[in-house]
């Protein structure tokens, strides 16, 4: 894949996601001071009687504290930008100013949007709610259990914002494609650099694209 049309791809698909992360932020605050069909101000409604935190494995103080650490355990497999920024470092512009730049703005990115998306998220959808424990088990197809989708429909807005999310979703789905595909093909070429992977992974095209790597990518 050409940097260049990966570059700019990745540049609108980034922005829709933030478009969508912060959108829903602000549909969840909207909604819970009650503009919603339902006229309901629910508030922090879905975090009493214990909903705010679970235990996990264990009861009590021990129970929520595994509860945070498992939590932890599959965000850490999400984000996934300090190991972009450093593939992609040859090929970035004045590499010394602009890293240290992105790097920096990679942990407001995850307080800023993952963790206020989670609080966020948590507001609007009750995580006990039957319905939504067996549109998981489930497994509904699309985001039919996605919480964001489940939580919107519950307060009876059924118009265009629920397709919407699911469009952005999607979104976000090609994103993460586009992204491994240019991750990977690179690795493999770097690695056949080093003598590490066949050479055939050299070849290019005569705009410099690493075209064999691409095609051997398991993502492609």
């Amino acid at each position: 894949m050409n940097h260049r049309w990966y570059g700019e791809s990745e540049f609108v698909f980034a922005s829709c996601k933030v478009i969508l992360l912060v959108g829903l932020m602000m549909v969840t605050f909207v909604t819970m001071v009650g503009g919603n069909p339902r006229n309901d101000a629910y508030g922090f409604r879905n975090w009493i009687d214990g909903n705010a935190m679970h235990s996990y494995y264990a009861e009590g103080a021990t129970g929520r504290f595994l509860g945070i650490w498992i939590s932890v355990r599959y965000a850490v497999f999400t984000v996934s930008g300090p190991a972009f920024l450093a593939l992609s470092a040859g090929e970035i512009s004045n590499p010394r100013r602009t890293i240290p730049r992105v790097a920096k703005l990679i942990v407001w990115r995850v307080v800023g949007l993952y963790v206020m998306g989670a609080l966020a998220v948590g507001i609007i959808c009750p995580s006990r709610d039957p319905e939504y424990l067996q549109a998981v088990e489930n497994g509904e197809p699309g985001a039919g259990s996605s919480p964001w989708v489940f939580g919107i429909t519950k307060l009876r807005i059924t118009t265009f914002l629920p397709d919407a999310i699911n469009f952005m979703i999607l979104l976000s789905g090609f994103s993460c494609g586009n992204t491994f595909l240019y991750t990977a093909s690179r690795s493999l070429y770097s690695l056949a650099q080093n003598g590490q992977a066949p050479m055939v992974f050299l070849r290019c095209s005569k705009k410099g694209i690493a075209y064999v790597a691409g095609k051997c990518d398991p993502c492609s």
